[in-house]
């Protein structure tokens, strides 16, 4: 009886350690889905830097001209896809793709975030002449990421566990960050 109860042990440790082993690589693979989705949404924001620079030099709103593309004079970022937005019959720019022009809520992610237009710097509204900005958001938090992402005019990606919160804003110049906020400055400049 003492030898069958010792197999019976054995198998149940092997049959745990089986377990143990599918659990972690589970969530190894997520965890390898969200940092995809994660350094894809901060390449993104890049990609949306150099557009915007595009659009500024070489597009303009009608009346305006050297602005940036903005919701009080359009559509905000889906401007740099199609000027009056993706669905819009306006001229088509493609300086963004067009999956990201349509990534504007959860609901339709671009390779697992949206992204939100931000009115300003601290409590100002942006100057579009001179300034910009965009939030990426995870559109499934945390499975699809656990980092928000926040670009403006300089080009440089800050990011910071919102809990999947968008932010509407881009922080005052100075802003001191806390401790569990870390700086990407140029991340993915190359």
């Amino acid at each position: 009886m003492q030898r069958r109860n010792r197999h019976v042990l054995i198998y149940a440790v092997a049959v745990l350690a089986i377990v143990l082993a599918c659990v972690t690589g589970i969530e190894c693979q997520r965890a390898r889905v969200r940092r995809g989705n994660e350094f894809a949404a901060a390449r993104a924001l890049s990609a949306y830097c150099k557009a915007q620079e595009l659009f500024r030099q070489e597009r303009h709103y009608q009346g305006r001209v050297k602005v940036y593309a903005n919701k009080v004079d359009g559509r905000g970022f889906v401007d740099l896809y199609r000027l009056g937005g993706a669905d819009s019959q306006g001229e088509l720019l493609s300086l963004i793709p067009e999956e990201m022009a349509r990534a504007t809520s959860p609901a339709h992610p671009y390779k697992g975030y949206y992204f939100v237009d931000l009115a300003g710097r601290g409590s100002r509204g942006f100057d579009h002449t001179v300034d910009h900005g965009l939030c990426a958001v995870p559109a499934d938090y945390p499975r699809s990421g656990l980092r928000t992402f926040i670009v403006d005019v300089t080009g440089d990606v800050f990011w910071h566990d919102t809990g999947g919160k968008a932010q509407s804003v881009y922080p005052e110049p100075g802003w001191i960050l806390p401790p569990d906020v870390s700086i990407l400055p140029r991340w993915l400049r190359w």
